[in-house]
């Protein structure tokens, strides 16, 4: 009878041995699930990262597109639009007033990011009434020019990074894209007529480094046909 109860009191509870194994098991687990659940974070971080660079690519370049396609090459006061400024440095006197700081550059020599920026300063139909339609000049039926320039910029921001912008005349900054390593836009003879004629190739390089130090990059590209404008406005065409 006695013997019965010592051995209904050894099976009840675990011997120290047993508790000292489970214990281990116990803080064995917690540290594969903290690693798991940290390795998550950091991958959906790094996915929101390359998520909202995908969408700012998307987004800035369907506004560059926009702009440039109602565009034209067109000859003004002597002068051939779409013009074109590298890293925001010109000497030419009718250019003077787009002129800017050169962008930041994070990209080193030999990476697919690495490179001057090429920006274009052009002219858009004039838009009176802005509905969206053309105005055409009553006199002679032809399409009527805004008096205006526009240019894309690639600048540096104030938080250490470069930001994309639109302007008119130099000036009345709107920001359409930030962590821009680099902005291109090239026509057919800089591309070596990879694109037609009266075409152009737009191309936008993001970079951005996350809270744990990983370089995300995306890069966007189109190539755009200036749909206004007469040939008399290309510099190879004109007598």
């Amino acid at each position: 009878m006695h013997m019965r109860n010592r051995r209904a009191g050894a099976n009840a509870g675990f011997t120290l041995t047993e508790m000292l194994i489970a214990a281990t098991i116990l803080i064995g687990l917690a540290g594969v699930i903290a690693g798991t659940m940290g390795g998550l974070s950091t991958m959906t971080f790094s996915g929101s990262v390359q998520n909202q660079l995908q969408d700012m690519g998307e987004r800035s370049l369907s506004a560059i597109l926009d702009d440039l396609r109602r565009s034209g090459w067109v000859t003004r006061d002597g002068q051939v639009y779409p013009a074109f400024i590298e890293d925001g440095q010109t000497e030419q006197s009718w250019l003077l007033q787009h002129r800017h700081l050169p962008p930041l550059r994070s990209a080193h020599r030999g990476e697919p990011d690495f490179g001057p920026s090429r920006e274009p300063v052009f002219v858009l139909p004039a838009d009176a009434d802005r509905n969206n339609r053309p105005d055409v000049d009553i006199n002679t039926g032809e399409l009527s020019w805004d008096t205006r320039h526009f240019s894309y910029v690639l600048v540096p921001g104030p938080n250490g990074h470069n930001v994309l912008e639109r302007r008119i005349d130099g000036g009345m900054p709107q920001v359409i894209a930030h962590h821009v390593e680099r902005f291109t836009v090239e026509d057919a003879a800089e591309t070596g007529f990879e694109v037609p004629l009266k075409a152009l190739r737009v191309r936008l390089w993001f970079r951005k480094q996350d809270s744990g130090g990983v370089v995300h990059r995306h890069r966007v590209e189109a190539v755009v046909q200036l749909r206004n404008g007469g040939l008399q406005g290309d510099p190879e065409e004109e007598e």
